[in-house]
């Protein structure tokens, strides 16, 4: 069968041809010429053309699915970090929201191709939700704790901290474990003029606090395993929980592998309560 070529477009086609497969334009002739076969039929069809045919706007079309499963990917990979690295709230959140975003662009460009980049956008979408989730529900504890420390604390160590949420607060989740050099946890609270006059005045009487500057032994111990800013004056407060004492230990080398107390310094000058609360286990 000898080839010829489109009338219109000029390309070759087989002898025979009732279509062009390349433009889809009907050939004159055709009927007087061998019948066409049944893949030549197909490819003349508008579904054929469709696909196959590269005009400008398919061309666009693809670049755009192109560019969208590139999106998703992305979204799902910064859903994942997000997730993994962060906690607190705000990361948690954006970590929700990028893998909704991933999920959505995977879903509603699935059918245009690109199916791996899809499932792998998909997949840390969702991944970065399920973490994410944890981080805020963790996140969501840490701040009852943190507005209920003054009263835990004022029940365990027998002292009247003022009704104050914290200024500061940190507690190191248990999901990700805490840094060395950092406390487990941290509150800081500010206190006013009254506030400060009335609490200096309810801890005058009592024998355990102590005055600034810290025992050599503890500044020592707190120097070497944490990142603590340590330039109050005034007042502060040592209890060992694992003694139930309010006494610096005698040797702080006990200290080496497990120790759990809690320091509250009150500063008079700067009119502010800080309390660490360091523990760690074998």
């Amino acid at each position: 069968m000898k080839n010829l070529k489109c009338e219109y477009c000029e390309k070759e086609i087989q002898d025979g041809s009732l279509f062009c497969p390349y433009c889809g334009k009907a050939l004159e002739g055709g009927s007087n010429e061998p019948k066409t076969t049944a893949e030549e039929v197909k490819m003349a069809t508008p579904e054929f053309l469709d696909e196959n045919i590269q005009t400008p706007e398919s061309m666009q079309a693809l670049a755009n699915y192109r560019k969208r499963a590139g999106s998703a990917l992305l979204y799902g990979i910064l859903s994942l970090v997000f997730g993994c690295f962060f906690s607190g709230f705000y990361f948690p959140s954006l970590a929700m929201l990028f893998g909704a975003v991933a999920i959505i662009l995977a879903v509603s460009t699935f059918k245009k191709g690109f199916q791996n980049k899809l499932i792998a956008a998909a997949v840390c979408g969702i991944l970065g939700m399920i973490i994410a989730g944890f981080s805020l529900r963790q996140a969501f504890l840490d701040r009852q704790i943190s507005q209920s420390a003054d009263e835990v604390y004022s029940a365990e160590l027998n002292i009247d901290l003022p009704n104050l949420s914290p200024d500061y607060s940190h507690v190191s989740s248990p999901m990700y474990g805490t840094f060395e050099e950092l406390p487990k946890r941290e509150f800081q609270y500010e206190l006013n003029d009254i506030q400060s006059a009335s609490f200096l005045n309810a801890i005058a009487e009592d024998s355990r606090w102590n005055h600034f500057p810290l025992d050599p032994e503890l500044e020592a111990f707190l120097d070497d395993n944490f990142n603590l800013l340590l330039d109050y004056e005034g007042h502060y407060l040592f209890y060992d929980r694992t003694r139930s004492a309010f006494t610096n230990p005698a040797d702080f080398s006990i200290y080496l592998e497990e120790y759990d107390f809690v320091l509250v310094f009150f500063d008079d000058t700067q009119n502010r309560i800080v309390i660490y609360d360091v523990y760690q286990s074998k």
